[in-house]
């Protein structure tokens, strides 16, 4: 179907879709009928979304409790078609329409600590009123998604496929990926020992919509990855988006390392919402997800290179090399001054306490 069939089916044939957002996966559109009012319209990448009425599902289920629970924060709305329907799907995809949510994105990196610490608060409270609903009633909506083992396999598949200058371009990251691989194992004992949860599954700032001032949250967005999962991906996430001093796919890579104000501003929000709700072996857990996610995502922009570019939306050829390079870099910043980011957990802690 055109895009003009589908917004004839949701009752918005005189608009014109604005593109928007700056997501890897989705399409986002943004419409205005000719009252003025807004609507957000979403194709879903059904080659991530393999099942993308398993998210639809989710998505009704989370908006329903957090709407009759005690949630401090705006929600979107489903909008139907014009026969009744949740969405519409075709041979290029699922297309749905979502009510449009006032607010302003937070900074891809916020500019200080308190900005980021607004941030955190705002999943906190989302981790906590989302959990009060049962994990084994959300579908996952992506198969292992938040996990190393299984972005490392694909990794290793990725080698024995990859064209030869890819390979040549790619052998010192490489080489990296396969010496951090102890951490799957790490990450596997962890999750053995942890509470199952349900988590927000894409945790950057600019999932998260605040007032002009930046430091009141109105809504968390982008609830397609909501399912089961472990905290400490969530917290990890963050630190990861939000504690990078350049941008995804720097190429200055000197200047590249992890924020140490940003991740107390983090610390410091999350676990003042959420710290009556977190048990010690998902405190102890944090820092093993900040390790975890920053070689999850290493390896899955590693990956995407190697197998050409068929995941992430890139700008330029060499976008998804040099953004694994950055995660690298990250990573190894974490590595060389891990007791830095141990030291101010515990400070934050300790003030909780006080």
């Amino acid at each position: 179907m055109e895009i003009g069939s589908i917004l004839l089916a949701f009752g918005y044939g005189d608009s014109d879709p604005k593109k928007i957002g700056s997501g890897h996966i989705n399409e986002t559109f943004l419409l205005e009928d000719k009252n003025g009012k807004k609507s957000v319209l979403q194709k879903i990448n059904t080659k991530v979304f393999e099942k993308p009425e398993l998210l639809m599902s989710n998505l009704v289920l989370v908006l329903d409790h957090l709407s009759n629970s005690d949630y401090p924060y705006n929600l979107m709305e489903i909008i139907p078609t014009m026969s009744g329907g949740q969405y519409i799907q075709d041979s290029k995809g699922l297309w749905r329409m979502l009510s449009y949510m006032k607010g302003k994105e937070a900074s891809v990196r916020p500019a200080n600590l308190k900005k980021a610490e607004v941030v955190a608060e705002g999943y906190g409270n989302f981790l906590k009123a989302i959990n009060t609903l049962d994990p084994k009633r959300l579908h996952d909506t992506i198969k292992g998604f938040h996990g190393p083992e299984k972005r490392f396999q694909q990794f290793v598949d990725s080698t024995e496929i990859a064209a030869e200058d890819k390979l040549e371009v790619s052998s010192s990251l490489i080489d990296h990926a396969l010496a951090f691989s102890q951490l799957t194992l790490q990450y596997s004992k962890c999750c053995d020992i942890l509470p199952p949860r349900i988590t927000h599954g894409d945790t950057k700032a600019s999932n998260i919509l605040v007032d002009k001032s930046g430091e009141k949250v109105s809504a968390v967005i982008d609830l397609d990855t909501v399912m089961s999962g472990f905290i400490m991906n969530d917290f990890g996430d963050m630190v990861r988006s939000m504690c990078n001093t350049g941008a995804e796919d720097d190429n200055k890579l000197e200047a590249i390392q992890l924020d140490l104000e940003n991740f107390k501003g983090i610390s410091t929000g999350f676990l003042r919402a959420f710290s009556s709700e977190i048990t010690q072996e998902e405190l102890d857990s944090l820092l093993i997800g900040v390790k975890s996610i920053l070689y999850e995502q290493f390896l899955r922009f590693l990956t995407d290179f190697l197998q050409g570019d068929v995941y992430y939306t890139v700008d330029y050829p060499d976008q998804n090399l040099n953004r694994a390079k950055v995660h690298l870099k990250l990573l190894l910043d974490f590595q060389k001054r891990e007791e830095l980011f141990i030291d101010i957990l515990n400070e934050c802690l300790g003030q909780l306490d006080e």
